[in-house]
């Protein structure tokens, strides 16, 4: 069957038609997985310095408590042991969650 000029013009309207919806789809998902690794990115790099501070944190708490010496520890180092102690615990939690981050 001979495709008539009419029809055959028809056909290739929808057709530019298809394509041109298609390139705009393809153009916004596009902007859409940039604007999301951009916010992963942003997301990562807070949490890589929350980590830091933690991290910086613990070791000030560590020598504060090393300086403090040995002997019976009053209450107030034993809150500091502890409070460091969570400190380093949420530290390592943060950078098993920006390992986890990473790849994305």
């Amino acid at each position: 069957v001979k495709a008539s000029g009419p029809a055959l013009s028809r056909v290739t309207t929808k057709l530019e038609e298809v394509t041109v919806a298609v390139a705009e789809a393809e153009k916004g998902r596009a902007t859409q997985e940039q604007a999301a690794a951009k916010h992963l990115a942003d997301q990562a790099l807070s949490t890589q310095g929350l980590q830091k501070q933690l991290t910086n944190l613990g070791t000030s708490l560590s020598a504060k408590l090393e300086a403090s010496g040995g002997g019976a520890a009053s209450h107030g180092e034993a809150a500091d042991r502890a409070t460091a102690a969570s400190i380093d615990r949420l530290a390592h939690d943060v950078a098993q969650l920006a390992l986890l981050l990473k790849p994305l």
